[in-house]
């Protein structure tokens, strides 16, 4: 069972009991660098970026690696097969924001 409550709030049926955990939606405030090959590596910057579970690439669902993530700072891996365009992420709850820059994938 899970069910999003609100902004940011969502609900986990462990057992018998319901976990609720709060969640920021992820917010993206840059990504660099604009360009790059794949499996290189490129940071994304911005707020409540901790606990993003998925990055996407031009809207292209494959798999990535998260080499490190904080608040601010996600580091991951461009995946071979990526797309050029926006970078959106995405965290347990599925809350998901595009990036306003465009990365392009060589």
């Amino acid at each position: 069972f899970r069910a999003i409550v609100g902004n940011g709030v969502c609900p986990q049926l462990s057992g018998t009991s319901i976990l609720v955990s709060v969640v920021g939606v992820p917010t993206i405030t840059g990504i660099a660098p604009l360009s790059g090959y794949a499996t290189i590596p490129f940071d994304v910057s911005g707020l409540q970026l901790f606990d993003v579970t998925t990055v996407q690439f031009g809207g292209s669902a494959i798999q990535t690696n998260i080499i490190s993530a904080s608040n601010t700072l996600l580091n991951v891996t461009i995946p071979s097969g990526a797309l050029t365009g926006s970078v959106s992420v995405a965290n347990a709850c599925g809350f998901s924001a595009p990036s306003a820059q465009i990365l392009t994938i060589f």
